[in-house]
């Protein structure tokens, strides 16, 4: 690995692991693009936050924006504490997870991936820093120094084993992550394979229930709706570390 990048990544990783509290208000923009025309192209915003405090206390929520009120927009929750990992989603309901790694893990794809990567750092879901590239950035490389919203960054380039191209920046004085940008092309008859290969996989390793149920509706959901398009998302992240998290901003607090 780049060694400038693995310093990056260490310093991100050690940054996050070592906070009492965190907090963040990111916001995703995501551009999918089937042809040449305007009206091939979709964009989607997701509002995103997390709360965090130890030793055990998250919350992290996303929000899609839409053109009405805001009671009728896709939404989802999770909150973490010592007893449970719980969520609710527009499209699921209610869910009981057996951990903040499973939690997560069924969120991803809703959230566009890039979202839960703070809670992630958070709660210590990477065992190194190796862990963090192989999952997210594929070999790492430091594309330089450049500014985020007027923030000092390091800026790392890879790309993942699955062909995602990635781009993050790193604040230099605090290790706060700052953006991501995620380039892929979908292409169904391979996506659709992978999600019934990891069900499979997850079925074998006697996966909980609502895991399961998660995965088979997302390779339900995504063999009726798949097409085949480009997309590109940029998620940027306006974080604290160690500010006042009161406990009203770890509730678990659906809406119904």
């Amino acid at each position: 690995m780049d060694p400038q990048a693995r310093s990056c990544l260490s310093a991100l990783l050690e940054a996050y692991r070592r906070c009492d509290s965190y907090r963040d208000r990111a916001l995703q923009t995501t551009v999918f693009v089937a042809g040449s025309k305007p009206w091939q192209r979709r964009t989607k915003l997701l509002e995103i936050s997390t709360a965090a405090r130890r030793p055990h206390r998250l919350r992290f929520a996303f929000a899609e924006l839409g053109v009405g009120p805001r009671t009728e927009w896709p939404r989802a929750l999770l909150a973490i504490d010592a007893q449970a990992a719980r969520a609710w989603t527009t499209h699921d309901g209610a869910q009981r997870f057996s951990s903040a790694h499973e939690a997560l893990g069924a969120l991803a794809g809703p959230s566009g991936t890039a979202a839960v990567l703070a809670p992630a750092l958070w709660g210590g879901l990477y065992a190194d820093v190796d862990d963090f590239a192989r999952r997210n950035l594929g070999e790492p490389r430091h594309a330089g120094r450049e500014l985020v919203e007027g923030r000092d960054c390091d800026h790392l380039c890879g790309t993942t084993a699955s062909g995602h191209e990635v781009e993050l920046w790193i604040e230099r004085h605090s290790g706060l992550l700052a953006r991501i940008v995620r380039r892929t092309r979908r292409d169904p008859a391979k996506t659709a394979g992978a999600l019934q290969r990891r069900l499979q996989e997850l079925r074998a390793a006697g996966r909980p229930g609502a895991e399961l149920g998660a995965h088979a509706r997302a390779a339900e959901h995504f063999e009726a709706t798949a097409t085949t398009f480009d997309a590109e998302s940029s998620t940027v992240f306006y974080g604290a570390f160690d500010a006042a998290v009161p406990d009203a901003e770890l509730a678990f607090d659906p809406p119904v």
